[in-house]
């Protein structure tokens, strides 16, 4: 019986350190050596040093990324503490190497939670960082590769061709920010506030490279969503109506799901806006008047016109013969806001400035003989807004 001890397979090399490969067979492999070598998803693991032998992340590559960790701080845009990039890519963009970037933003999206949320930090930022940069050299290529063609040079203008058409002009890119805006609106409502920082990170990185927020396709993506909600029978279902395109008397599972995912979205909304008033009031003597924070489409006005058309769209509804259970759907939505804003103070005050809120509240409750769809679960939960109300405000 052999036994392939160390000594045998020492003499077995040595039988071999004479034989020399075909040209063909060793470029195969030197090839295939490359390959495995350059390519992240086999070449990013690591070991940590506990006696377990446990695997680190596997984005290993990326853990130099020096950034605050404080993300319960909306202040994001110190350039102290942002992301100092390098300059653009003189080697063509790597197509293996974009996809490997999508696939671990996916990947750390989906591990995302408040108990990690730091640890991953670094290096969702710097791989998204990464795919932006080579959007950018994608179209610094394509624009190089019209210089060089037939084509008369004065035709093309390469300043004309701002950040913003870089950006969309990248179809890898696009689809993974449509990927983040849709994850981090519509996913997980206990997750907001994290997903809320993560928006803010992205456009931090913008802002280092001087990007206009209207040249951002990010913030135009969630700028486009939220005005799109604002047609509100579009998204706010019931299973007795008939007006949303996408879904119709289905079933109450499906209903109650499209509407969480909504209501996801408007908390989404309202963390941002809550978050961005906070920092403006803690810090305005030191506020740019170009800040991202003091231009984003999420201020006071918006919000306040959101939540007053909002509560008009419910009032027309409480209007209409055997529609209460629709009524009771939308009043959810607004409940889901106004529970929101009372987590923080001074934002809810700040609001309730100009709405008046105990107010509306109290003039549908004493008028309730007038909306032919009033119910007694209506007026108990605008009674409980009202309770908070005296609770928080009337103090």
């Amino acid at each position: 019986m052999l036994i392939y001890d160390t000594q045998f397979i020492n003499n077995y090399y040595k039988t071999l350190e004479n034989i020399n490969l075909e040209e063909t067979l060793q470029s195969l492999l030197n090839t295939i050596l490359i390959t495995v070598n350059n390519d992240l998803s086999l070449n990013n693991f690591d070991q940590e040093t506990d006696n377990k032998l446990k695997k680190k992340s596997k984005f290993k590559k990326y853990d130099n990324y020096n950034s605050s960790k404080d993300f319960n701080n909306v202040n994001k845009f110190n350039k102290l503490n942002i992301l100092q990039t390098t300059s653009v890519r003189k080697v063509p963009v790597d197509k293996t190497k974009i996809n490997i970037a999508k696939s671990n933003i996916k990947a750390l999206l989906n591990k995302l939670a408040p108990s990690n949320y730091n640890k991953l930090e670094n290096e969702f930022l710097v791989i998204y960082n990464e795919l932006l940069e080579s959007s950018i050299q994608e179209n610094i290529d394509e624009l190089d590769s019209v210089d060089k063609s037939s084509v008369d040079k004065s035709s093309v203008d390469k300043s004309s061709v701002d950040k913003s058409s870089v950006d969309k002009s990248s179809m890898d890119k696009s689809s993974m920010d449509k990927y983040i805006i849709d994850y981090i609106c519509y996913n997980n409502i206990t997750y907001s506030s994290i997903y809320v920082s993560v928006f803010f990170s992205l456009l931090n990185i913008y802002y280092i490279k001087n990007y206009t927020l209207e040249n951002i396709f990010l913030y135009n993506l969630l700028k486009e969503k939220y005005e799109d909600f604002l047609n509100f029978e579009k998204y706010i279902t019931n299973t007795n109506t008939n007006t949303n395109t996408n879904i119709k008397q289905e079933d109450e599972f499906t209903i109650n799901k499209n509407n969480d995912k909504y209501k996801c979205f408007i908390i989404f909304i309202i963390n941002i806006y809550k978050k961005t008033l906070i920092y403006e009031l803690e810090n305005t003597a030191n506020l740019e008047k170009n800040n991202y924070i003091h231009n984003l489409f999420i201020n006071t006005p918006i919000i306040e016109e959101f939540i007053l058309l909002l509560h008009n769209f419910f009032i027309t509804n409480l209007k209409i013969e055997n529609n209460s259970a629709y009524c009771e759907s939308i009043l959810e939505f607004i409940i889901t806001i106004y529970n929101e804003l009372f987590k923080e103070i001074r934002v809810i005050k700040k609001i309730d400035a100009n709405l008046k809120i105990y107010e509306a509240i109290n003039s549908l409750l004493i008028n309730k003989t007038n909306y032919i769809s009033f119910t007694n679960k209506i007026k108990f939960k605008l009674m409980d807004v009202q309770d908070k109300y005296k609770k928080y405000i009337l103090v």
